[in-house]
């Protein structure tokens, strides 16, 4: 029963780094995704002025505008729709439950009723994804916390894979209006 008992200590301590990761992660999306937001808007005004005052007419121009404020439209519908801020407060309030429930299981000696509200806690959100997870357990072993799994090469390759990942698409969305100008003011001279 002990042996049991330990184990869902376990799982409540690692569902609970994996949801505090997942918040992290969700938070970030809805930063970066306000903040690209805000860079195409201003982005989009200040080359509308300059062409404007420029280069009053060009139907190359026009397109790539028009293209351009669509893009920023699927981008804002796709964050407003994504719920990131919402999703993040859930996730935190459940890995607060979850920590509460972790340090009060000390005390319980019932595995039902600790199972019980173990199960009750992972309703207060939806679930973390699997790198969430992995990311919780490498940085638990980074930092030399003490846990039960190995990780192994495979593990270390996802997470190194999400950063390169996430980075990439972060640089690819920050850079894409620059790329856009320079490309219409190489095609205006042509």
């Amino acid at each position: 029963m002990t042996q049991r008992l330990d184990q869902l200590k376990d799982n409540i301590w690692k569902t609970m780094r994996a949801r505090i990761i997942a918040e992290k992660r969700l938070d970030s999306n809805q930063f970066h995704g306000q903040l690209i937001l805000l860079w195409y808007s201003f982005v989009g005004v200040a080359t509308s002025i300059y062409y404007l005052v420029y280069v009053p007419h060009h139907k190359i121009i026009n397109l790539f505008w028009v293209i351009y404020s669509i893009a920023i439209f699927f981008v804002s519908s796709y964050i407003s729709q994504s719920n990131f801020q919402g999703r993040a407060d859930q996730m935190k309030q459940c890995h607060l439950a979850l920590k509460e429930l972790y340090y009060c299981s000390e005390q319980e000696t019932g595995y039902d009723a600790l199972s019980k509200k173990y199960l009750d806690s992972l309703k207060m959100s939806g679930n973390h994804k699997s790198s969430d997870y992995l990311r919780a357990m490498c940085n638990a072993k980074w930092y030399g916390e003490k846990i039960d799994m190995e990780i192994n090469w495979y593990m270390r390759l996802r997470v190194y894979s999400y950063f390169l990942k996430k980075y990439l698409l972060l640089t690819i969305c920050y850079s894409m209006p620059i790329f856009l100008f320079i490309l219409i003011f190489f095609l205006k001279w042509n």
